[in-house]
């Protein structure tokens, strides 16, 4: 509802204002109770991200324009784990009286959200319409390309019809169940590949190291199955083409023994495949064709 009624930059910029420090608050956590506390309000700040980042896509790009676009910014997703691992690699060296190096990092970490969180309510406009950088000519010609998407720029009231069309439609349902399938393994993926790196005999630093790939995993995967639907090949072909690495990878988690370090290493690397996924959904929802 927030994006329905405030221009979408500003929701998106104040609530990464607000993640950043939330996640800064983290570093003052000293029990379950608190820590689950500050998990619970990410996991509310972060549901808006995704939305808000679809409706920005749509806004400036066609819809054979967007898919591409919704798999860069996804990338996101892979280089976050890429520099939170080298960080968490970074910080774990650091010994200190009092303040240990983990809340050092979620500092950090919280300002920098802080400041990206600024600088998108500061410098991200609304639409092209109120694009400082843009000239009288290129808004006017940014309208004649958003004119194909038969959608517009500035129909901002949820109407009841729409709201009705959206829990009644199959294909919004189906959609649904695909994020939800696809953000399982992911999710536990992201999160927690470290703690299951760890598992398989290595030591923290080595965990935080081992981690990196599969970040690149994320990224490659994603470019590669938003680029080939940008050329005109199918959705539906992309997601299940991506489902098999990720099914390889958690047979290989499931069935081989702890000694196979290098298959089960393997596993998780394929299984970050399905990150991809859910940027195609977002793509689908975001750009229908």
């Amino acid at each position: 509802m927030l994006l329905q009624k405030f221009p979408v930059p500003y929701v998106l910029g104040a609530n990464v204002v607000c993640w950043g420090i939330t996640v800064t608050c983290t570093a003052a956590c000293n029990s379950f109770g608190s820590l689950l506390a500050v998990r619970i309000i990410l996991g509310a700040l972060e549901a808006v991200i995704s939305p808000a980042l679809v409706l920005i896509t749509s806004t400036w790009y066609q819809r054979k324009e967007a898919t591409p676009r919704v798999g860069i910014w996804y990338c996101g997703l892979g280089g976050g784990q890429i520099t939170g691992s080298l960080l968490s690699f970074a910080f774990q060296h650091v010994a200190t009286k009092g303040f240990e190096g983990w809340r050092m990092m979620f500092v950090v970490v919280g300002a920098i959200n802080v400041i990206i969180g600024a600088a998108v309510l500061i410098w991200l406009p609304a639409s092209p319409q109120v694009a400082p950088f843009l000239t009288a000519d290129e808004k006017s010609l940014a309208l004649v390309r958003l004119a194909t998407n038969q959608s517009g720029i500035g129909n901002r009231p949820a109407k009841k019809r729409q709201i009705i069309d959206a829990f009644t439609d199959a294909q919004v349902w189906l959609l649904c169940l695909i994020t939800v399938l696809s953000s399982l393994p992911s999710g536990v993926i992201t999160t927690f590949s470290a703690t299951l790196i760890r598992n398989f005999g290595y030591n923290s630093k080595q965990a935080a190291l081992l981690n990196v790939p599969g970040g690149f995993v994320s990224i490659l995967s994603t470019m590669i199955g938003t680029v080939a639907i940008g050329r005109g090949y199918a959705r539906w072909a992309s997601i299940l083409c991506l489902a098999v690495p990720t099914i390889i990878g958690g047979a290989l988690m499931s069935f081989l023994p702890t000694t196979q370090q290098g298959g089960l290493l393997a596993g998780i690397y394929l299984i970050n495949c399905i990150v991809a996924n859910v940027a195609i959904v977002y793509s689908w929802t975001g750009a229908v064709s």
